[in-house]
């Protein structure tokens, strides 16, 4: 699947935590470089449960990629 993730057309978000695995910000950095429209955000000082640790901040980020794509 990894090869066809440039056919995705649909503006796409790859949100990640600072204190996450180093292997998921590999899988949003890849995500980040092969959708042509994808964009990485990452939340300062949450770790893999971002939207648990810091819901305000994810919300802002989930809500400013929908404002920006609209």
């Amino acid at each position: 699947a990894i090869e066809r993730l440039g056919q995705i057309r649909a503006p796409a978000l790859a949100i990640v935590g600072e204190r996450d695995l180093p292997d998921f910000h590999a899988i949003a950095d890849t995500l980040q470089q092969c959708i042509p429209s994808c964009r990485k955000a990452v939340v300062p000082g949450a770790g893999h449960m971002a939207n648990v640790e810091a819901p305000q901040q994810v919300n802002e980020i989930i809500l400013s990629f929908l404002t920006d794509n609209e």
